[in-house]
């Protein structure tokens, strides 16, 4: 269990759609371990524009959190 104030951990609540993954053909935890291994924006840099939606502050932590940069 998480400590208050803190996200649990993400390999406790995985994703699992087994039907979907047949279909598709995929596994959803081998993506997960390749988007651990290289991050979805990984050594590259974003622009944000003044009037966007969400804010510049939402905005950069979703980009720092994928790997990138704002700029």
């Amino acid at each position: 269990m998480a400590p208050t104030g803190a996200y649990p951990a993400d390999s406790e609540h995985l994703l699992r759609d087994p039907a979907a993954e047949r279909k598709w053909q995929c596994s959803l935890q081998k993506a997960l371990e390749r988007a651990r291994q290289r991050p979805l924006l990984a050594d590259r840099a974003c622009y944000i524009g003044e009037n966007t939606k969400p804010d510049l502050a939402t905005l950069t932590e979703i980009v720092q959190s994928c790997g990138g940069q704002v700029r």
